[in-house]
């Protein structure tokens, strides 16, 4: 560290820094282990500083050493002429992503390859599609995942074209599309209705229908008939505007706003309810005492001890004035006032007192009191580019030195005027110097080390999922950062970006986390004293982690038995998510709504199926949030609001039917039960922790400040609460 005219400055109170937070961050002194691969900058910080350039690291993945296979579409059974694409992921042993060029793709029987990784399916019958790593790997593992898949020219059969299914799309305006595809059947298609409403065909069995769309999963009920039997199916898909990519921050996710009550309350400081607490605790520290003490003493002796009368070359009476102490005998005001762009302070120092001895002929004691001291002073206030507050100085608004009175007794004629001259310019500069840049310095220090000290609790440090399928945990960690600080006379603003990070066990062709209508346009009411407002965004950040590290995937079966409740023995189901969850608000309430699906469902159950049967669902499950305490959240009366079932066109009695539709509906109810509890467990409201180099202020160093007793409220977009501030 360096001052403003590059002298080195020791015992500088320094941290390090990593913009943006890696996944795994291991310190031990100096030495750091870092298990998330990403390029990073890395600066030091500490308090007060004004410049912090950085360095740049790069973390590579290392070898793979594990393998993941997906297919897109997927589909129960393929039909003759469609093309499948291979999606692959490796990863290496933290879960990093392996770049792909070390795959290689294959198919048994061979398929005419239409692509990297994509296959024409041009004849019917059984195919195993896979992909292997061709080159080195983590202890040398052989990597290689296969799939098998059923090719055939189908009979009764109802294809969707545009969407495909599982397909995203843009939100239309006017709030619908059109959706087309394909029926046939070997005797002839004589219907078909889509929702419920007929639709013609042409010689080719292509059809269309105009469809509402609505953010979100879109699912459209398919009936054909040829007459004597019915094929019942459903086209699914997405719709949604915008995606954030999933490895940068998702801006102003959670964001926290004080109106001029909550920014300065007035006073008492105690308890904390305001930044104007904290600031008044600096000026009626000992620190700010101690900082005047040791200024003034640097200025001994005021008088020099000369001699001050001679007669025939005899000094008769020497003098001399040496400073003793200051006294602040407070309780010292402040206010402190949003403006554009910044703040005011106005700080009135009560009785200032100055005590000084006399050297030389004279032993006699002095003192002198200002009555009081004003400084206001306009800071400006907002964000660096490395997201850190920068508070500066704008303009000295006033210094005002109230009347000066002296207690010099003992003191005569010339003597008197000699010393109160030499104390009132100790006052009028030395203190009133030291006095205006201490509180420049330390109002800066202060609200610079609490706004940029974000604290979202065991979230930012990580925390660990259980597995579905009693597996390894899955430790995620949501990284949080200032993204806006904004000044104004109604309020200050404050906003976090997000970032979700954890292992990759999936590979994603997607575009990535989805984005709610008006999530941008999220703002916290302003007709409160403190509110904050937390975007849904963050959910669908959490979910996409959970689905990339493969957490609903239950492929090998082994869902844990709380998900579904007791089953027969011998009854399996495997889930394969080809996208993760999407959630949703709704306006008015503290529910949220999953999108979860089209999937691939297997199912065995020794009643009915001897080998597993294959389905697809789509299905939208609701959750009311409930609020526990401040922070601590609950999601209850979890339940399907809406299920769609396809069985693909196989054939099998009402009774099975139903086994397997009660069946999966407990299992991907209890999934996203446990996705949502286990995967954010608390509000990450953003809160301010008091660091311990501000204990000097009598500031409780560890504590935080933010927002108090919050009542809850929701729309589609975000949650906003109301409450107070303090700590």
């Amino acid at each position: 560290a360096y001052d403003a005219f590059g002298n080195l400055m020791e015992d500088q109170d320094t941290d390090v820094v990593f913009d943006p937070p890696p996944r795994g961050l291991d310190r031990r002194g100096n030495e750091y282990r870092i298990d998330g691969a990403g390029t990073f900058a890395v600066s030091c910080a500490s308090p007060g500083v004004e410049e912090m350039p950085s360095a740049a690291l790069q973390v590579r993945p290392g070898l793979p050493a594990s393998l993941s296979l997906s297919l897109f579409p997927e589909r129960a059974v393929y039909r003759v002429g469609s093309v499948v694409e291979i999606v692959a992921q490796a990863t290496d042993i933290v879960g990093n992503p392996v770049a792909g060029d070390l795959l290689e793709f294959f198919t048994e029987p061979e398929l005419p390859s239409f692509g990297d990784g994509r296959f024409r399916l041009e004849q019917e019958g059984l195919y195993t599609l896979g992909v292997r790593v061709n080159g080195e790997t983590w202890e040398e593992r052989e990597l290689e995942q296969t799939l098998t898949i059923l090719v055939d020219y189908g009979g009764p059969g109802v294809n969707c074209v545009f969407p495909e299914m599982g397909q995203r799309i843009e939100l239309p305006a006017g709030g619908a599309h059109r959706i087309s595809g394909t029926v046939a059947d070997i005797a002839g298609v004589q219907s078909l209705l889509v929702d419920g409403v007929p639709v013609d065909m042409d010689g080719e069995g292509r059809w269309q229908a105009d469809v509402p769309v609505r953010w979100g999963l879109n699912v459209h009920d398919i009936i054909a008939s040829d007459g004597e039997n019915e094929t019942s199916t459903f086209c699914a898909y997405y719709a949604a505007d915008r995606f954030a990519a999933p490895n940068l921050p998702m801006l102003d996710t959670l964001q926290l706003r004080l109106s001029q009550d909550a920014f300065d309350d007035g006073g008492p400081d105690a308890p904390l309810r305001s930044l104007g607490d904290a600031l008044r605790r600096v000026i009626n520290s000992q620190g700010l005492t101690d900082t005047v003490d040791r200024a003034a003493s640097a200025q001994n002796p005021i008088v020099p001890n000369e001699c001050r009368a001679r007669v025939l070359g005899i000094c008769l009476f020497r003098l001399g004035v040496e400073y003793q102490g200051y006294e602040n005998a407070g309780p010292n005001q402040l206010e402190l006032t949003l403006v554009d762009g910044g703040f005011r302070v106005r700080v009135s120092l009560r009785e200032q007192r100055v005590r000084a001895q006399l050297r030389g002929t004279l032993g006699n004691r002095a003192r002198i009191r200002a009555q009081h001291l004003t400084f206001d002073m306009t800071f400006d206030a907002g964000l660096r580019n490395n997201g850190q507050p920068n508070i500066r100085l704008r303009q000295l608004n006033e210094v005002s030195v109230g009347d000066l009175d002296a207690d010099f007794s003992g003191f005569f004629g010339w003597l008197i005027s000699l010393v109160f001259e030499a104390f009132e310019g100790l006052v009028r500069d030395t203190i009133v110097d030291t006095l205006r840049d201490f509180l420049r310095d330390n109002v800066d220090r202060v609200l610079t080390d609490l706004l940029g000290n974000v604290d979202i609790g065991d979230l930012s440090r990580g925390f660990d999922i259980p597995s579905l399928t009693g597996g390894q945990d899955i430790r995620l960690v949501i990284n949080a950062a200032l993204s806006n600080l904004d000044f104004s006379p109604a309020a200050l603003s404050v906003g976090v970006r997000t970032q979700v990070d954890g292992p990759i066990a999936l590979g994603d062709r997607g575009p990535g986390v989805p984005l709610l209508p008006n999530e941008e346009n999220v703002v916290v009411p302003e007709d409160r004293r403190a509110g904050a407002a937390v975007k849904l965004g963050i959910l669908n950040q959490v979910m996409y982690r959970l689905w990339r590290a493969g957490y609903f995937e239950a492929e090998g079966g082994g869902l844990v038995a709380s998900l579904a409740g007791d089953l027969p023995a011998g009854t399996e189901v495997f889930l394969r998510f080809g996208q993760p969850p999407w959630v949703s608000g709704v306006d008015g309430e503290s529910t949220v709504r999953v999108s979860v699906g089209p999937l691939s469902v297997g199912f065995l159950h020794p009643e009915f199926f001897v080998e597993p049967v294959r389905v697809r669902v789509a299905t939208v499950i609701e959750a009311t949030l409930r609020l526990i305490g401040e922070r601590e959240i609950s999601f209850e009366d979890v339940s399907i609001d809406e299920f769609h079932l396809s069985l693909a066109g196989a054939e099998m009695p009402d009774q099975a039917r139903q086994v397997i539709e009660q069946t999966v509906r407990r299992v991907l109810q209890g999934t996203i039960n446990r996705a949502l509890n286990d995967g954010l467990p608390v509000i990450p409201l953003p809160d301010f922790m008091i660091p311990d180099s501000l204990a000097e202020f009598d500031l409780p160093a560890g504590r935080t400040l933010g927002l108090r007793e919050p009542v809850l409220n929701g729309t589609m977009a975000a949650w906003f609460l109301i409450g107070n501030f303090g700590e």
